[in-house]
């Protein structure tokens, strides 16, 4: 009953995290919140060998350019993967970066891709291909970076899509 004694200097949020702190530790009428899937993506894992799979590069290079644009102003841009080949690993290297350190292996990638900004009044798009380095940090998180090899294949405009 020592929550009694509590309630009167405690706020009304308090006391409702208590007491359904309080029911779901003894289970006293008040179920957990149940833990459905929607809307919930799944992380890519990691081939058996260690080595990223196309769908982590994919991901981190979607993450890394899809920005939307600042409130008020056009310019957002999206990103769509064309391809992805892995190549074989090797031993990171200073000149690496990224968070890496000596032992950590290196998958260099090579990744087709199309960049889009979307302006009020046209579309630019970017074709390119990239290689892009890819380790796992002092963290076990992907970095995929660009190692310096950076082609654009093709610049056009489109019709805008923004209305």
């Amino acid at each position: 009953m020592q929550i009694k004694k509590m309630l009167p200097a405690l706020g009304i949020v308090a006391v409702v995290a208590l007491v359904s702190t309080f029911a779901l530790d003894t289970g006293l009428g008040v179920a957990a919140p149940k833990n459905t899937k929607k809307g919930i993506k799944k992380k890519p894992v990691a081939k058996p060998s260690g080595a990223p799979t196309a769908a982590i590069v994919a991901q981190k290079m979607r993450n890394l350019w899809t920005r939307p644009a600042s409130p008020g102003l056009d310019g957002a841009t999206t990103v769509v993967i064309h391809s992805v080949q892995i190549g074989a690993p090797r031993e990171w290297s200073i000149l690496d970066g990224g968070g890496g350190r000596k032992g950590t292996k290196v998958w260099p990638a090579k990744v087709h891709w199309t960049y889009r900004t979307h302006y009020r009044t046209r579309t630019e798009v970017r074709e390119r291909r990239w290689n892009v380095s890819c380790f796992k940090d002092g963290f076990n998180e992907w970095i995929v970076q660009s190692n310096g090899e950076r082609k654009t294949v093709k610049k056009s405009e489109e019709p805008t899509t923004m209305k």
